[in-house]
């Protein structure tokens, strides 16, 4: 068994050693309250299922919604967890299993995005194109703090300014009419001081007043593959520095950085148009297996201007089913301490998302992702809903079981998914397997649980097992 999986499996088995525990003499169920994870024989499972016509909700015996008349409490009655939730199933006869892996951008890839992107204009060496204008914003930005420097009397300050000013002169003047455009091919370029990363940042010249500019980075050591494109009218942009207008912690934040959303415009576009700007994109990249899960108001500045705008983000579908969304899915390949002096292998999640603003597809960017190489069955068997409830209402309380002394904590599970996710494959950071699985989200769309739909093994979305 892979050391990832035999880590699951001992989890698992200390877990329900916990949950002995803690259920005293209860009656032993029929099934063990939690499947260690044996790849091998989930897979068998998987591939047991059979071709049928009946609705992917009546196989697994799924209501509408699922509520509990009481909260489930823990033995010291610090956590409780109430149920009351619409249940979510794809309205298909067919789940689909799945093997993936890592994907590479290529620059016949990149080829093709840049041409959708770009709209046909040439490209340029992003690193020396933006240089020069953002020395002239680094030089207007330097006089308006200088000017209130003076305002403040602040001498101190002003000599600073005045010599970073006269240092940014200098640099403008060392430039010629016509330097900082250089012409570039789509074609990546590889920093052996950085473990062999590739790389290619491009962008427009602005001739057609948009200022495009497109970043993609393929670094096989760190196990990220990004790519990120914006376009703006006043200048070159950065990544847009935007803000949820519906998720508290970045609401505030946002508030402190730029200002009250509440006095900004309203949106005169709707969610559906923007997600229809957003998928035509996406067919034009060929990029069409995904769909739009998630959809919020955000506020930033954006075209020069602070304003509202749209954030989408696109999940994959595979045999035209949708993975399951979660805020807590990671952005990138980052390991965790496994607990034991080690690291834990982590394979970021794959993901687009684009910013949306009246003025149409601003931002738009791609993190890690997959290649579909075989699909292994479309008729995926899967345990009943019952019988993942059972071991839902078990394995909850022991994996939020770590409630601060003196304090109380209480979940309230809103709704139930059954969609798909990828899992890392025994012994790979580079290879994985599709399978469904039942999420347990909250109000606010954080994911209190995860639960393999094959076997009903507990997954743990940050190490993607």
């Amino acid at each position: 068994m892979s050391n990832y999986f035999r880590k699951g499996a001992d989890l698992c088995l200390a877990l329900a050693l916990t949950l002995a525990v803690l259920a005293g003499c209860q009656k032993t169920p029929d099934d063990p309250i939690v499947i260690g994870k044996d790849y091998d024989k989930m897979m068998e499972l998987a591939r047991s299922g059979r071709q049928t016509d009946a609705s992917v909700k009546e196989q697994v015996g799924a209501a509408e919604t699922y509520a509990l008349e009481s909260p489930l409490t823990n033995a010291v009655g610090n956590l409780k967890v109430f149920v009351d939730a619409a249940i979510v199933v794809p309205e298909t006869s067919q789940m689909t299993t799945a093997r993936v892996s890592r994907h590479s951008f290529t620059e016949e890839e990149c080829e093709r995005y840049v041409q959708v992107l770009f709209d046909g204009q040439k490209t340029y060496s992003g690193q020396l194109s933006v240089a020069k204008p953002k020395l002239l914003q680094k030089i207007e930005r330097t006089k308006l703090e200088l000017q209130e420097a003076i305002e403040q009397k602040d001498e101190k300050i002003q000599e600073l300014l005045t010599a970073t000013l006269q240092k940014y002169e200098k640099e403008l003047a060392s430039y010629g009419e016509g330097d900082g455009l250089t012409e570039a091919p789509v074609q990546f370029t590889v920093n052996k001081d950085n473990y062999n990363e590739e790389k290619m940042y491009l962008v427009s010249d602005g001739s057609d007043g948009l200022y495009r500019s497109i970043k993609i980075t393929n670094h096989d050591a760190f196990r990220t593959y990004e790519l990120l494109y914006n376009v703006s009218r006043d200048a070159y942009p950065e990544k847009y520095e935007i803000y949820s207008t519906e998720a508290e912690s970045e609401l505030h934040f946002g508030m402190e950085m730029i200002g009250d959303p509440h006095e900004l415009p309203e949106l005169v576009k709707s969610k559906a148009e923007a997600v229809s700007e957003a998928e035509q994109m996406l067919f034009d990249l060929g990029l069409p297996d995904f769909c739009a899960k998630n959809t919020e108001i955000v506020f930033g500045e954006i075209n020069g201007r602070v304003q509202k705008a749209y954030r989408i983000s696109f999940v994959r579908t595979v045999g035209g089913v949708s993975f399951n969304y979660n805020l807590t899915d990671l952005d990138s390949g980052v390991a965790f301490d496994d607990g034991k002096g080690g690291k834990a292998p982590v394979w970021g999640t794959e993901k687009l998302t684009f910013i949306v603003s009246e003025e149409g597809v601003v931002q738009f960017e791609m993190q890690n992702p997959l290649e579909v190489n075989e699909i292994v069955t479309q008729y995926t068997q899967m345990k009943d809903f019952e019988s993942i409830m059972d071991i839902f209402k078990r394995m909850i309380l022991i994996v939020h079981a770590n409630v601060p002394e003196g304090q109380v904590r209480t979940i309230g599970i809103e709704r139930i998914e059954l969609g798909l996710m990828r899992i890392l494959e025994p012994d790979s950071l580079d290879a994985g397997v599709i399978v469904p699985v039942w999420d347990f989200y909250g109000g606010s769309g954080e994911t209190y649980l995860t639960i393999n739909a094959i076997d009903g093994s507990i997954i743990d979305r940050r190490m993607g097992y």
